[in-house]
């Protein structure tokens, strides 16, 4: 019993880091479009 619920956290803290690397990504190819806005004037 135990040990799948380990399974089941641990699971949850895998998709949780995706989710928050994807928004890290995500952030920072935005910071790259601004400053290469920024960059162009």
């Amino acid at each position: 019993m135990s040990k799948a619920f380990d399974f089941i956290f641990f699971a949850g803290q895998i998709w949780n880091f995706s989710i928050l690397l994807g928004i890290v990504q995500r952030g920072k190819a935005t910071l790259a479009s601004v400053t290469r806005l920024l960059n162009q004037t």
